[in-house]
């Protein structure tokens, strides 16, 4: 009677300890997240290869020089602008007018002092020189344009590689399978052999067909390695050090 009451008690346990055990979601590796977040895989490949692209750096460097160019332009107008200033010391004339109203010359040692602005402009800069603002501003507009387009190149460039890794799995899973499935049927055709249940004829189809998956292995395997290795490459780091918080 107690193993009767003992029994439904352990169904519940298990039931409970199956259910807890099933509720928890397991943590995912950096590996498994790479393949199976496609969309935060794909967008930090995206941001570390522009980061490391010396071509997008490049872009970014000339438009910095041609925003400096558009600086220059508007401030060139200052370069006709000069200041002038004079210190003189020394025996000067000195002009004085006394209460009578008697004018009176002489010579005396003073100061003087002299500042002041000088402003040339040539006429043909003061017209063209929205002109060449316009320019300059253009020429910026194009630099940015042009570093944009290298950037979405770079963008589609990583998604085709992404897609070519994802592509080079499958491919390299469905042939890890068929080597599996060839490797027991050949296991299998040999038990058979030796018992004289199978032909020699046969025998040599099944281990031509184990040989065939077997290299089909090798080179969806060799792919699968270089998609990786390519990709790790552009971006400079591995997919482990990649998909990491």
């Amino acid at each position: 009677m107690k193993i009767l009451y003992l029994i439904p008690l352990v169904i519940l346990l298990s039931a409970r300890s199956s259910y807890g055990q099933t509720s928890q979601i397991p943590d995912l590796s950096a590996t498994e997240r790479f393949f199976l977040q496609p969309d935060v895989a794909i967008a930090r490949l995206t941001e570390a290869a522009l980061a490391r692209s010396a071509s997008v750096e490049a872009l970014r460097i000339d438009r910095d020089i041609i925003g400096e160019d558009l600086q220059i332009a508007r401030k060139d107008i200052y370069k006709n602008l000069s200041l002038a200033g004079d210190y003189l010391y020394g025996n000067l004339g000195l002009l004085s007018i006394s209460e009578g109203s008697q004018i009176g010359i002489g010579t005396g040692l003073a100061s003087r002092y002299s500042a002041g602005f000088r402003l040339s402009l040539p006429l043909d800069m003061i017209i063209s020189r929205p002109n060449r603002i316009n320019r300059v501003q253009l020429q910026l507009k194009q630099a940015e344009f042009i570093q944009k387009s290298r950037e979405e190149e770079i963008s589609q460039f990583i998604i085709n590689m992404y897609q070519d890794v994802v592509l080079a799995r499958r491919t390299l899973k469905v042939h890890t399978e068929a080597r599996e499935s060839a490797r027991i049927n050949k296991q299998l055709s040999e038990k058979s052999f030796r018992e004289g249940q199978v032909s020699l004829a046969d025998m040599s189809v099944v281990t031509e067909a184990y040989t065939r998956a077997a290299i089909d292995y090798e080179s969806s395997y060799t792919n699968y390695e270089t998609a990786v290795r390519i990709l790790e490459e552009i971006v400079g780091m591995n997919i482990i050090e990649l998909m990491n918080p």
